[in-house]
């Protein structure tokens, strides 16, 4: 609680009321800390792939 307290605080993390999330948890490491995971594979099984890959910003701007 004193981590989620001091980052809602500090602005570095904020509530959402969004629909889609993904887990966020803790996995305690030998040396006794608590670096914060994300699990993004429920949040990726629901994404809309792009049906086209995006095109490279070289060959835009050769175009202009």
């Amino acid at each position: 609680d004193a981590f989620l307290q001091k980052n809602l605080d500090s602005g570095h993390i904020c509530l959402s009321k969004s629909p889609m999330a993904s887990l966020v948890f803790f996995i305690k490491e030998k040396d006794g800390s608590l670096p914060l995971v994300q699990n993004y594979q429920v949040l990726n099984a629901i994404m809309v792939k792009n049906h086209y890959p995006l095109p490279l910003i070289s060959k835009l701007i050769k175009n202009l």
